[in-house]
C-alpha cells in the first residue's frame, strides 16, 4: 500500500477497515509512507502483521530522491510483493514503473479525489496524472468522477476498472441519544444549536464556504455553534477566516480525535458543502439536525 502516512483520514480509515476485515492468513498489507513521523495506525498495523517502509518526504524538489529510495526498495524486496496498491495518484507513475522494472505481477493504482489542488503545485500535478492511465494494470477509484478526473474520460468504459466503494461500518455511526447528551454536557453545548464538521483542513473540504454558511447561520440563530474535527495545511488560513468574522466565541476547534464515530453520532449533521446556500438554510430553525 503507498500512502503519505497512516493518520487520520477518509483513505486511512478505509484501509485500515479493509486491513482489519480481510483473511490475513491468505492475504497481508505492508505500507509505504513518506511522513517520518508516527501515524496514529502505525501500532494497530504491526499488530496486524504489517509492516512499514519510510520513503523520503515528497515535494517537487526531492523526486529524484524519492525516485532512488523507491528503486533502492523494490530492489531489495524484489519477488516479495505481488501487487503494489497505488493510493498517491500523482506519483503513481513513478513507483508503478518502478514496480514494474522488479517484477511485481500486479499494479493498482486508486483514485481518492475529482479536482485539482488549488495550490502552485497543481498544474505539475495535472502533468504528472497523464500518463497514469498507461502504467497500472486495474484501476479503482471511489467514484466515476474521481476516476474520470486521474485517469481520462474514456476509463470507464475499460474493462481493467473498478469503482471501489469506501466501505465503513455503520454500526459505528448509529445514533445514541445517551453519547449525544454527554458530548454536548462536556462541550458545553446544551441550549445551543451545534453544527459539526468533520475532515481534513484542505481545499477539498471547502472550509472557506463552510465559514461563509455559519456567519449566515449565527444571524439566524444566535445561540448557534461550529465544532470543527480534524488537521491540515489550512487550519491557520480558516482561524483567520473565523477571525475576520468574529466567530472566535462560536466557533470551537477540537483538531485530530480518535473518536469520530461518536462525534457522528452526537450530532449527525454534517453538511454536504455543494449544496446551494438557500438549500442548507431552508427552514434550519426546524430542522431535525438541530
Amino acid at each position: 500500500m503507498v500512502v503519505g502516512r497512516m493518520h487520520y483520514g477518509g483513505l486511512e480509515m478505509m484501509l485500515m477497515n479493509f486491513f482489519r476485515n480481510i483473511d490475513r492468513t491468505k492475504v497481508s498489507f505492508d505500507f509505504m509512507c513518506n511522513y517520518e513521523e508516527e501515524g496514529i495506525f502505525d501500532k494497530e498495523i504491526k499488530a496486524l502483521g504489517g509492516k512499514i517502509f519510510i520513503m523520503p518526504r515528497l515535494s517537487p524538489k526531492n523526486l529524484f530522491k524519492y525516485t532512488f529510495a523507491v528503486a533502492k526498495f523494490f530492489k531489495a524486496h524484489k519477488g516479495e510483493y505481488d501487487i503494489v496498491h497505488g493510493n498517491l495518484t500523482s506519483i503513481g507513475i513513478i513507483y508503478l514503473t518502478i514496480a514494474k522494472l522488479y517484477g511485481v505481477k500486479i499494479r493498482i493504482i486508486h483514485a481518492h479525489y475529482a479536482e485539482a489542488k488549488n495550490n502552485k503545485y497543481a498544474k505539475l500535478e495535472r502533468l504528472l496524472l497523464l500518463p497514469l492511465r498507461f502504467c497500472a494494470d486495474y484501476y479503482f477509484s471511489c467514484s466515476d468522477k474521481a476516476a474520470q478526473f486521474c485517469f481520462g474520460k474514456n476509463i470507464l468504459n475499460k474493462k481493467n476498472y473498478y469503482l471501489i466503494k469506501n466501505g465503513v461500518n455503520v454500526n459505528k455511526f448509529v445514533f445514541n441519544q445517551t453519547v449525544r447528551d454527554e458530548k454536548r454536557k462536556e462541550l458545553n453545548l446544551d441550549g445551543k444549536f451545534a453544527v459539526c464538521h468533520i475532515g481534513r483542513f484542505g481545499e477539498e473540504k471547502n472550509h472557506k464556504f463552510l465559514i461563509e454558511i455559519f456567519k449566515e447561520i449565527v444571524q439566524m440563530d444566535e445561540s448557534a455553534v461550529l465544532v470543527l474535527v480534524g488537521n491540515g495545511l489550512l487550519f491557520e488560513d480558516v482561524k483567520a477566516q473565523v477571525k475576520e468574522y468574529r466567530l472566535e466565541d462560536k466557533v470551537h476547534f477540537l483538531g485530530v480525535r480518535d473518536d469520530i464515530a461518536e462525534m457522528c453520532r452526537r450530532w449527525i449533521a454534517l453538511f454536504c458543502l455543494r449544496f446551494m446556500k438557500d438549500c442548507l438554510l431552508f427552514r434550519l430553525k426546524h430542522s431535525a439536525l438541530a
